[in-house]
């Protein structure tokens, strides 16, 4: 992100200074907006360019410096020859004795102004050991900091895949398009939902009207597309049953949760292809009771089917 961004741009100034190189002044104002107004480059570059100044007035020293030596070079040459002169003159001991004392005076002053200008050489050399130091220090810092970043981002998009692997794997899609009718009671937000878990009622768009019928596991086998159903409406209003066919059955079966325990599952049948009756008249979730018979199956096949299974026939 952002940090990233400032980091790498810190680091590639910084990298800059490091082999002495310097940015004009178009780059300059622009890197000293808003995004990179924190960069640790500006107080280095600062310290940089201080060092530099340092450096220059060192330089004019140096040739001042180089104008008195050879002042002070001459002096000492002039002094030596009126030594010379003194002695061959016979001039007194007092005389001689006090133009030596200049001549070792010129002779230290002289000493005294080069250490002075080494010193000065030296501390600019050590401000610039320390400060390519500091500089090398802050540059394995953000490089650090960089690694890190990089890593918690590779982790980071590592955990957002996975979770948004969990999230499509965990996707409730209905087979369907339609609309929602009702949603079980307490379903909400984080709520933990069982595999075939029923949970809401979704009306299927389609061109006219069905029936969504629930069927006991156990009349599965009498159950097939196409096969024709009796309806009868729990209403005065309609006095006569009409028949119909199953068009899909649902492909696993579902807890009962109304009957209070989850020992009870169903399947969910669709059923359409009406006869015998205005599909019109017959308003949206009104109860009917829906019985299908099978062709498919024997008399004797469906009695032993509807017994309990814990129930015994002994031959006498």
């Amino acid at each position: 992100g952002q940090k990233m961004k400032r980091l790498q741009k810190d680091s590639e100034l910084l990298t800059s200074l490091l082999i002495e190189a310097t940015v004009s002044p178009t780059k300059h104002e622009l890197l000293s907006s808003r995004d990179f107004s924190d960069l640790s480059y500006f107080s280095f570059k600062a310290e940089y360019d201080a060092i530099l100044l340092d450096e220059k007035n060192l330089n004019e020293k140096e040739e001042l410096l180089q104008q008195e030596v050879k002042l002070r070079e001459k002096q000492i040459y002039n002094l030596q020859r009126k030594d010379s002169l003194l002695k061959k003159g016979g001039a007194s001991d007092i005389d001689i004795i006090n133009n030596i004392s200049d001549i070792e005076r010129q002779k230290t002053e002289l000493i005294n102004v080069k250490m002075n200008f080494l010193t000065l050489r030296n501390d600019l050399q050590s401000a610039k050991t320390q400060f390519k130091i500091k500089l090398y220090d802050k540059l394995n810092s953000i490089h650090e900091q960089i690694d890190i970043l990089q890593k918690n981002n590779i982790e980071s998009h590592g955990e957002l895949k996975l979770m948004n692997d969990k999230v499509s794997t965990n996707i409730v899609t209905a087979p369907f398009s339609g609309k929602i009718l009702k949603i079980e009671n307490n379903l909400k937000k984080g709520s933990f939902i069982e595999q075939y878990q029923s949970i809401m009622t979704v009306k299927q768009d389609t061109n006219g009207q069905v029936i969504e019928a629930k069927f006991d596991t156990k009349y599965r086998p009498y159950l097939y597309d196409g096969a024709v159903v009796k309806i009868s409406v729990n209403s005065t209003a309609f006095k006569k049953n009409f028949s119909a066919r199953i068009a899909k059955i649902s492909p696993d079966s579902f807890v009962d949760n109304t009957r209070g325990s989850g020992e009870y599952r169903y399947y969910s049948v669709t059923i359409d292809s009406f006869q015998g009756i205005d599909t019109s008249k017959l308003p949206e979730g009104i109860e009917v009771n829906v019985f299908a018979t099978s062709k498919k199956v024997s008399i004797l096949e469906y009695m032993i089917a509807t017994l309990k299974s814990d129930m015994t026939f002994n031959v006498w």
